[in-house]
This record gives structure tokens, sequence and C-alpha cells, in this order.
């Protein structure tokens, strides 16, 4: 059988992307591989979002012309993010790709590897967890002053309800047990082909499907969080009551030149909305230190802000100047040497808070779902209800009659950094295989 790689770059929206290139190959006849030996050709799924992120696909495409040379893979083509962004630079420097393919241009990967063309295009899932992402729009309207994703995806996008609820019942008859809701920004889904926020309804109709047990919701923009959309999410028992909210900053003064358009009262005001209807609610965010015109009193703003209001899971960005975004003239630009000091800190700080927020948990049962299964060894590996996959912590425990992708309650008993370790307790939803297609 002819064999293919596959390389997927930058976050889990570029990974739905990925396994639907995946699906094409597979359904004309090639097997993915992960070894570079002897393949067909290799298709590179790329970020471009950040700096770091070209000069990780930069590493990654010089590595990749010696295996060319050495035919260990015969052609590399290249599609992703880098088609909007550096696309004459990356040609320019890497003549030896054989096709340079647009964002999401399915068709065009289509006809360089078949003759023949597929009726439907579908994914196949390339997360090792029980987990598959939902991805309900592309692009976005926010236009963040730091942001390059508008110039990359455009505008908002969104897919239409029924194309939704089609994929996530095919998802879940795939053999998924936890729905990740993803997007540029779920909170404008719909705005742009109903005319309103169609969240809520869309987070209703996938709720009904069966075979998920949870239901994760990540990339809350919080200037469009309101009442109706939490207390749906309340209403639904299989959404888990923690939330991916990206909160950027917390002064009025930079969220303004970042454009966010809300305010620290309005984040306060979110926050509270989400905890009043749900006590048990957890946050992950992220903030980025360094923006031009970031004081150090503005900065220690921030810092007084994360020990006031609890967020469990954190990531921090230090300031990225890119090229084509509103920000890159801004003037009193910060250090790159600072702004990175700055990320330290704040998560220096932020990993003390969490020791302690994740300490409130021993001696408890959490909801924990098994990514990894070892039964043999009575050793299984999962994720607690707060945990997102591929980015938070783990919960390592022992225990017996429970198998990969069941839902188990844990007694945590220690915790070492992010991650938790405990002892089986009992069973809560038993993965059913038969769902699961070959």
């Amino acid at each position: 059988m002819r064999k293919f790689g596959l390389m997927s770059l930058g976050c889990p929206k570029n990974l739905v992307d990925s396994e639907t290139f995946c699906y094409i190959a597979c359904k004309h006849g090639f097997e993915q591989s992960d070894e570079f030996d002897d393949l067909d050709f290799i298709i590179v799924n790329t970020c471009s979002f950040i700096r770091d992120a070209v000069e990780e696909l930069i590493e990654i495409l010089s590595g990749l012309k010696d295996y060319k040379t050495t035919n260990q893979v015969k052609r590399i083509f290249v599609t992703g993010c880098v088609m909007k962004r550096h696309t004459q630079e990356m040609q320019k420097r890497f003549p030896e790709v054989d096709a340079w393919i647009d964002i999401k241009d399915y068709a065009a990967f289509e006809r360089l590897i078949s003759k023949t063309v597929l009726k439907t295009y579908h994914r196949y899932p390339l997360s090792d967890g029980p987990y598959s992402y939902l991805k309900i729009s592309d692009g976005c309207n926010n236009n963040c002053s730091y942001c390059t994703i508008p110039s990359i995806r455009g505008k908002l996008k969104s897919q239409s309800m029924e194309d939704l609820v089609r994929e996530a019942t095919y998802l879940a008859n795939s053999g998924a047990r936890e729905l990740v809701v993803i997007a540029q920004d779920t909170t404008a889904y719909g705005k742009d082909i109903y005319n309103k926020q169609a969240l809520p309804e869309l987070l209703k109709r996938v709720h009904d499907i069966p075979g998920f047990a949870w239901i994760r919701i990540m990339y809350l923009h919080p200037g469009h969080v309101n009442q109706e959309l939490v207390q749906t999410i309340a209403d639904l028992p299989k959404i888990v009551h923690a939330f991916e909210m990206p909160l950027q900053h917390c002064n009025d003064e930079i969220l303004k030149a970042m454009n966010r358009n809300y305010t620290k009262a309005d984040i306060i005001n979110v926050y509270n909305m989400f905890m009043e209807a749900m006590p048990d609610t957890e946050f992950r965010t992220t903030f980025i230190t360094g923006f031009p015109g970031e004081s150090r009193k503005q900065f220690n703003e921030l810092k007084q802000f994360i020990q006031d209001y609890k967020f469990l899971r954190m990531g921090v960005f230090a300031y990225s100047l890119e090229g084509g975004t509103p920000a890159f003239s801004l003037p009193d630009k910060v250090s790159e040497t600072t702004a990175n000091k700055r990320k330290d800190e704040l998560l220096s700080l932020h990993c003390e808070l969490a020791l302690d927020y994740l300490a409130q948990y021993i001696g408890k049962d959490i909801d924990v779902i098994i990514d990894e299964a070892y039964p043999e060894e009575k050793e299984f590996y999962g994720r607690a209800w707060f945990d997102a996959p591929e980015i938070d912590g783990v919960v390592e425990f022992s225990g017996q009659g429970v198998d990969y992708g069941d839902i188990v309650k844990v007694k945590i008993e220690d915790v070492i950094d992010i991650d938790l370790f405990g002892t089986l307790s009992k069973l809560v939803h038993k993965y059913d295989f038969d769902l699961a297609e070959d």
C-alpha cells in the first residue's frame, strides 16, 4: 500500500482541517505512516499566527528537504496559514516543495493524489484520546489589533447548523466520547448567516446527539457572553463547567489598544454571571504581556487581577510584533526582554496559585475521562472534567475494571505541578465501543 505522512502544526482548529486531508488520502488508498520511509508524499498543514510558528515551519521544511534528497519522501505538499503570509518568501526558500495548496482547498489536494473524486469529504480522527473537535466557524470579525487571523482566515464564516449537527453525529458514531466545540470566537457563531448569536441553539442540538458524554466549549469571547448563553449552558448537563475564555489583559487602556471591545468591569460581570449560574465553574484563560504601552503599573494590575479571580488554568504569551497588524505601528514598544520577564513572572505567580487551587481537590472524587489505559498494569491516564485535551493537566490513577474512553470517579490523593494522582472510586459511564465505526 502507498504511504503518506501528515504534519499538523498549530492549534486544534488547524487539526480539524488536517483530519479532512487525512480522510481524503485514506479514501484514495493511501496509508498514513509516522515513519519517514518510502512515503509517496507528506502534507504539512502550517501555522503562521506568530513569528515562532513561522520559525518552526522553516526548521521543519529544512529537515524535509533531506528526506526528499534521499528519496524517503517523494513529494512535499504544504498548506494552511502560510499560504496567506510569507508565501513568496517560502516558495523561493523551498523550491523542493512540490505543491503549495491554499487553506482548506481539499479539491486541489485530491487532484494531486488521485484521478478520481470523492462525493463528500469527512474527517479521519487524528487525536489519541476519545475526543473530537467540532469547528463551528472559521475566520473572525473582532479585528483585535495584535491578531493576524483576519488576514489569514478572513471574515467570520459560520457553518450551517444542519451541517454541524451532521458532522457531530458522524464524530459520535466514529467513537468520540467528548465533543470539543471550537472556533476563532465560538460566541460569534451564526451572526453572519443567522443574524444572531446562534451558539445557544447549536449547543442544544448537539447536546441531543447520543454518544457524547461531555461537551466542552472553547474560545468564548468575554465581550460576547450574555445571560442567555450562560443559562443555556447551565441547563445542558453534558456541557462541562470548564470554559476557555481568552482575556488577554485586564487594564482598560491596554484592552482598548488591543481593540478587545470590553472593559475590566465587563470581565468581572461575565465571571460573576458564570459563577452565579454554575458555582463549580473553572476557567482557563490566556494573557499577553509586553503589549505596546504596557507600563509596570498596568502589569501589576494584571498580577493583582489573577490573584483576585480564580483561573485554574492559564497560558501567557509575550507580545509578538506581527507585520500587517494595527498594533505593529503602535508607539511605546515594550522590549522583548521585558515582555518575556513579565510572562515568566505571571506564570510563576499562577503556578503558586494553581497548586493551591488543585490542592482543594485532594480527598475528593472528581470526574475523569480515560485517554490512556493499561489494564494489565492497573494504570490509567486521563483528564479531569476541567482539563482541555492536549493543553492542560493529566490525572494518573490506579484501579481495575475500567478502560479507554470510560468516565470514572477518581479520589485525588496528590498534586504535582499541574497533574493529579489518585485511585479509582467507581465507573460513571462505560465507553460503548459498538458505537465506533471502523
